[in-house]
């Protein structure tokens, strides 16, 4: 049985199709395009360079995003016993409900946006630090930090 929660007696306080008549609206605000991709490279032949080079990781989920700081600042934290200054980001996209899991986006993926219209974010790469999820969501919701 699905729990329902009640504003007004008899009145559901998330009416039903409430996402499908409000997904169109957050999918206008995505105009920036996400490409995901796992961390680490693979060995390539390289006919310019006659050699074994090596190239990033295919990648496996690729969809439209909205980029937002979360932090208004930089902070520093300590790495390793070095000083890293770091910026958390929130990268919105869609969900893709024939994805699996490998193809889903997941902790750790290095991802890379464009076409953001913010020429300071455009071509960054960040690294994803969590993934949310929810019943609700018709969005995914990624917790970053700048990778490069």
């Amino acid at each position: 049985m699905r729990n329902v929660g009640y504003g007004r007696p008899g009145t559901e306080v998330i009416p039903a199709g409430w996402a499908t008549n409000h997904r169109p609206v957050l999918a206008g605000t995505r105009r920036g395009d996400l490409a995901l991709r796992k961390p680490g490279t693979t060995q390539a032949w390289s006919d310019d360079a006659e050699a074994m080079v090596s190239l990033p990781l295919p990648v496996h989920f690729t969809g439209t995003c909205r980029v937002q700081a979360i932090d208004t600042q930089a902070r520093e934290r300590v790495v390793a016993g070095d000083p890293e200054t770091t910026v958390d980001y929130l990268i919105t996209t869609d969900i893709d409900p024939a994805a699996t899991l490998d193809t889903s986006p997941a902790q750790g993926d290095l991802a890379t946006v464009t076409d953001t219209g913010d020429p300071l974010l455009d071509g960054r790469v960040f690294r994803v630090t969590r993934v949310g999820t929810g019943t609700e969501l018709f969005e995914r919701y990624l917790f970053c930090t700048l990778n490069d």
